[in-house]
């Protein structure tokens, strides 16, 4: 059966209705499909560290910041377009899988219809030490076309920035 709500699922046999099972489900996220619009910094040598990479559902590729010739400085940012305004709920954020490395600690969003992104941002806070998917929901419901993602700090201190995959959110 199909099941794209929030709700509960009971299941139980005809042989044994004492043996019941129960399982919640939380209402499903459908990812914006994006295009990278700008980004701040990215390590271009052999295509490895580029930002597509956050948009390719590929968890072994990454963005990285440039760290060849010189290293950036904190905040660096992605910006993100969706096409067309669309209704945004959350966002999700993969770290790197094969290294700790450039893991990002605190982070902000920015959203715009119109593509100029000096707008407060509609979400910000610290992610989890951890390799898992890190998700973070609005408060609200926001229409737009334009994200803008913006590590500001990472987890070891360095000014290196990395990221597997990072997906918008909506209903």
């Amino acid at each position: 059966f199909i099941f794209t709500g929030a709700g509960t699922v009971t299941a139980w046999t005809a042989d044994n209705p004492k043996l019941i099972y129960t399982l919640r489900l939380d209402k499903m996220q459908a990812v914006v499909p994006m295009k990278i619009a700008y980004v701040s910094s990215e390590e271009t040598n052999d295509n490895e560290g580029v930002a597509t990479h956050l948009i390719d559902n590929d968890p072994e590729t990454y963005w990285h910041t440039t760290y060849g010739v010189t290293v950036a400085k904190y905040p660096h940012w992605v910006d993100f377009d969706a096409g067309k305004p669309c209704r945004i709920t959350g966002f999700s954020y993969l770290p790197r899988q094969d290294s700790r490395n450039g893991w990002i600690k605190d982070y902000k969003v920015q959203t715009s219809r119109d593509g100029k992104q000096g707008n407060e941002p509609v979400i910000s806070g610290k992610f989890e030490n951890s390799r898992k998917e890190q998700r973070a929901m609005l408060a609200r419901t926001v229409v737009a076309r334009y994200v803008r993602f913006t590590a500001l700090s990472s987890q070891d201190g360095q000014d290196f920035a990395t990221a597997a995959e990072f997906h918008v959110l909506t209903e």
